[in-house]
């Protein structure tokens, strides 16, 4: 393809999870922290859309795990704001920094808490983002979220055990 532009290509594959046009772009050149317009790297925009497997290998080759966007905003905080667990287990199990916040101060740890991501904010937490850092009000959210999803796990397995029950009960006039 003459004439293309290969830090484009791999920021539109990146974005649309496309592993083969990925690999092609990086192959022909591309900049792995290439930045689109709003300073979104491939590694960003593949975060923001769950794209794991593009993630994945951007981590292989070597993108800053920890590059901004304009808003202050990295592939961290991106899959955490969207609730895209497996992005966040990668870049975690990659090294990125649990601590670092928007240019208006939010972490991971505070959006995933904002959206109500459960299992989100605790891979976070056992990724070391602190708690303290949150908000009261995002700390009483994520509180209630968890005590909430507790619950539901344990009415579940209430009526899986019932269900249980019943089901190897004798009918009546059997033995």
């Amino acid at each position: 393809m003459s004439g293309t532009d290969w830090n484009w290509e791999l920021l539109q594959a990146a974005e649309h999870g496309d592993v083969p046009r990925l690999e092609t772009a990086l192959a022909n050149g591309a900049h792995v922290d290439a930045r689109d317009d709003l300073g979104a790297t491939p590694l960003i925009r593949a975060a923001d859309y769950g794209e794991t497997a593009c993630l994945v290998i951007l981590i292989a080759a070597k993108a800053d795990l920890d590059a901004k966007d304009r808003k202050g905003q990295t592939a961290l905080i991106m899959a955490a704001d969207c609730g895209h667990l497996d992005c966040i287990k990668a870049l975690i199990d990659a090294g990125a920094n649990t601590r670092l916040t928007t240019d208006v101060g939010f972490s991971a740890l505070n959006k995933s808490a904002m959206h109500h991501h459960i299992a989100c904010s605790e891979a976070l937490i056992a990724g070391g983002a602190d708690a303290g850092d949150l908000s009261l009000h995002h700390q009483q959210e994520l509180a209630d979220a968890i005590k909430a999803a507790e619950e539901r796990a344990r009415k579940a397995r209430q009526i899986q055990g019932q269900t249980n029950i019943r089901r190897f009960r004798p009918r009546p006039g059997q033995r």
